[in-house]
């Protein structure tokens, strides 16, 4: 779990010989503060354009995670987010879509271009925060942006609303929220196990467990009832996710655990639990 930090400065007023409009000191500050302004748009540019990544998915059996996460902690760190200086922390993502489920159909269906929205929090208490997601996926390539908001903002925005304050990511949240008229569909929670590791940590290893859906709460509580996913029952789903391209190690505990590629999406089989169920509302399920 990791959390998006404003960059932020502060101008510093000087005194002095030199510090006149047009000084050598004046003149430097100006350049510095022309400079600090090109990095922090450049910072906010970054949380709606992030870089591409790529991420890999493999269902496992639990004692392969075992094995897999006693393997790899020779390259990787526990994520520091977990709890009790363990890698491990729940994970509770909200999930949008539009009257007619266009994103679940554009999963289902294989869409080369396709994108969920969702809202991600990491626990259900009163003053928890949330993520609100935009995560792309063109072919292999994935982009994710993500912006922080409390519950009441979290709340407001998931009503339709826009936001009383201006960041990139919140905006771009709320540009794609409008064009699919997207309301919550589903609630998705796990145990997450996750690591971080290779140069500047640009390689990213989970392990997700225990997967369940649940029905959207208006107030965004936690559902009364959640359903396990039947196609990952018992079953472990690793994901590798890295930037660029992956070290060598990664390659090698592919092939010494003789790992294969599967398709899989939370969200999807969530949506397939609650039609089976007919739990979703009749607008919802044509």
């Amino acid at each position: 779990m990791s959390s998006e930090h404003g960059l932020g400065y502060q101008e510093t007023r000087r005194s002095g010989a030199g510090s006149g409009n047009g000084g050598p000191r004046a003149r430097r500050d100006a350049r510095l503060q022309s400079c600090v302004e090109h990095c922090y748009r450049l910072h906010l540019a970054s949380i709606v354009r992030p870089s591409i990544r790529f991420e890999i998915k493999y269902r496992i059996r639990p004692h392969e995670a075992d094995a897999i996460a006693r393997h790899i902690v020779r390259y990787m760190q526990a994520d520091e987010y977990g709890e009790g200086g363990s890698a491990r922390y729940p994970v509770h993502s909200l999930y949008l879509d539009s009257p007619g489920l266009r994103l679940y159909r554009a999963k289902a269906e294989g869409a080369f271009s396709r994108f969920k929205l969702r809202a991600r929090c990491y626990n259900f208490q009163p003053a928890r925060s949330f993520f609100l997601e935009v995560k792309a996926r063109k072919g292999e390539a994935m982009t994710k942006s993500r912006g922080l908001a409390t519950l009441e903002e979290t709340r407001t925005l998931l009503s339709g609303a826009g936001a009383d304050r201006y960041d990139p990511a919140l905006a771009n949240f709320c540009r794609e929220r409008d064009n699919l008229r997207a309301r919550p569909a589903a609630w998705i929670t796990y145990d997450r196990a996750a690591y971080v590791g290779g140069e500047r940590s640009l390689v990213r290893v989970t392990f997700d467990s225990d997967i369940k859906v649940g029905l959207p709460t208006d107030d965004l509580s936690e559902p009364k009832q959640w359903y396990g996913l039947p196609e990952v029952k018992g079953l472990v789903v690793l994901e590798i996710k890295y930037t660029g391209s992956y070290p060598a190690w990664v390659a090698q505990t592919i092939r010494r655990f003789d790992l294969f590629r599967s398709s899989m999406s939370k969200y999807r089989q969530g949506i397939d639990v609650l039609l089976e169920r007919d739990l979703l509302p009749m607008n919802r399920a044509v």
